[in-house]
């Protein structure tokens, strides 16, 4: 294999912030698709969703209720909403990818003892 895998993990804050991120990950927004974005559109639809709904307004919905469901009734300005985690392997691996990030997923849900809320496999963009 040659180059290295990577794990990055962002925090995310601000109201409305989880479905800003998803409708990134679920490729909604249009200036992301344009000529000089890093995402080749021509490929987006090798693109895999792993986990969680396939609307990026409905991620959003869905960790409203998660977070109803736990009693969270008032949050502060700040606070961390979600961790965008990306995972990610260099080109020529050689590896199955769908069953390497789907490995990711578990271990992600496991690790931080909470649900995934929306995990896509991007072949659109190095």
């Amino acid at each position: 294999m040659s180059g290295a895998a990577f794990l990055r993990i962002k925090k995310l804050k601000g109201g409305g912030i989880i479905t800003v991120a998803a409708r990134h990950n679920k490729r909604v927004i249009q200036a992301e698709l344009g000529a000089l974005g890093s995402i080749d559109p021509t490929r987006s639809c090798l693109n895999e969703a792993l986990a969680g709904p396939s609307a990026a307004g409905d991620v959003g919905q869905l960790a409203k209720n998660l977070m109803t469901a736990a009693g969270v009734t008032k949050l502060r300005k700040d606070a961390v909403m979600a961790l965008e985690i990306v995972f990610s392997l260099p080109p020529r691996h050689g590896l199955d990818d769908k069953a390497y990030f789907t490995d990711c997923v578990a271990w992600a849900e496991k690790h931080f003892a909470c649900p995934v809320l929306s995990a896509d496999i991007h072949r659109d963009e190095a």
